[in-house]
């Protein structure tokens, strides 16, 4: 994952160029008192990689972007 994008491996095949929405639980801004909100934005399949059993997926945020990188999602 980084600010512009991320990857991920699905059993399904999604079409090159396709429109995804991406929700990353506690990866928003930060409201007072509530602590960090999920984070939403629009995103396009810009790589698929057919692997063994599984499609390696590069994704490209068209819409919000993170503020930081971040290795791995806990």
């Amino acid at each position: 994952m980084s600010r512009r994008g991320l990857s991920f491996l699905t059993k399904r095949e999604l079409p090159l160029f396709a429109t995804v929405t991406v929700v990353i639980p506690g990866r928003g801004p930060a409201r007072p008192a509530e602590g960090p909100t999920d984070f939403f934005t629009i995103a396009s399949v810009v790589r698929v990689q057919k692997e063994i059993e599984t499609y390696r997926v590069g994704l490209r945020f068209v819409g919000a972007t993170l503020p930081m990188y971040s290795a791995e999602i806990s």
